[in-house]
């Protein structure tokens, strides 16, 4: 009897145990549950907060601009009036001196006349300059074709595949036109600006910044690259460390993305980002794992990345 009560008390003791653990399991989730809706939080308000700062300053614009209009418009009243006080003294001196009126009259059509020839004489300026205008634009376009014809690149007969990431609309002959998301080969590389490719059945040049090459860079380079190996062990197993980004998604940078305020995050094209949250508007917030540091982004410059 008595060994079955200690069985009984250390089964107790046990099940006391194991109740503890799970606890302290749950509490540490509720806490962790906390610090990212704390987060999430912060990052609501400082978002509102920049937002009533952007609606201040633009009521201050407007308010800047409405102040500016009555200005213009107290002197153009002044201004109004003046002229009118003027016109009045004129009539006054021709009704007293017909003479006067005569003289008057005669320098009125002579001033006519002479803003005649002068807007004469600013049409043929202007057309001269649109004249000289389009044979300096025309001199440019057969320059740079000449020196492109002089300067053009080869690529070592090794042609490359290019997406287009923008439009390209154009109505010279030796330009290749084509629209966002094109595949397009490119034989030849004429100067850090221009490529000269194939569109299906058409080829030309084009701007090498309306385009980004196919192939991205393998997973197991990216990871070498940006440091990712800090979460993983040597067997390729996650580590201990790993188990806190469990919660996390892992995008990987498409574009290079410059921060405009101080709470977004710089990526640079291959970074891992670990993405905490996806907002309604487009934006995530993540931590780069090459920066280590925390902020939001546009959702658009990443994709999702699956590891391999």
């Amino acid at each position: 009897e008595r060994r079955e009560q200690e069985r009984r008390e250390q089964e107790r003791r046990e099940e006391e145990e194991r109740r503890r653990d799970e606890e302290r399991r749950l509490e540490e989730e509720r806490r962790r549950m906390a610090e990212a809706e704390a987060r999430r939080r912060e990052e609501q308000e400082r978002r509102r907060k920049r937002e009533e700062e952007e609606r201040q300053r633009e009521e201050d614009r407007q308010r800047e601009e409405r102040r500016r209009q009555l200005e213009i418009e107290e002197e153009r009243r002044r201004l109004e009036e003046l002229r009118i006080r003027e016109e009045e003294r004129k009539r006054e001196d021709e009704r007293r001196r017909n003479e006067e009126r005569r003289r008057e009259e005669e320098r009125r059509r002579e001033e006519e006349k002479k803003r005649r020839e002068e807007d004469d004489r600013l049409r043929e300026i202007e057309r001269r300059e649109k004249e000289e205008r389009r044979a300096q634009e025309e001199e440019e376009r057969r320059v740079r074709e000449q020196n492109q014809r002089n300067h053009r690149i080869s690529t070592n007969g090794d042609s490359f595949d290019v997406k287009a990431i923008y439009s390209f609309k154009t109505n010279d002959e030796n330009e290749l036109p084509f629209k966002k998301g094109s595949l397009l080969t490119v034989t030849e590389v004429i100067d850090e600006n221009w490529y000269f490719g194939s569109y299906g059945s058409r080829s030309g040049m084009f701007p090498s910044s309306y385009v980004t090459p196919l192939d991205p860079p393998p997973p197991a380079q990216i990871i070498e690259d940006v440091g990712r190996d800090e979460n993983f062990n040597r067997s390729g197993e996650e580590s201990e460390d790993s188990a806190n980004y469990q919660d996390c998604e892992l995008f990987i940078a498409q574009y290079n993305y410059k921060p405009r305020n101080s709470d977004e995050l710089e990526l640079l094209r291959g970074d891992i980002i670990e993405v905490i949250e996806r907002c309604d508007d487009g934006w995530f917030v993540g931590t780069s794992q090459r920066t280590e540091q925390f902020g939001t982004f546009p959702g658009n410059y990443v994709q999702l990345y699956e590891e391999q």
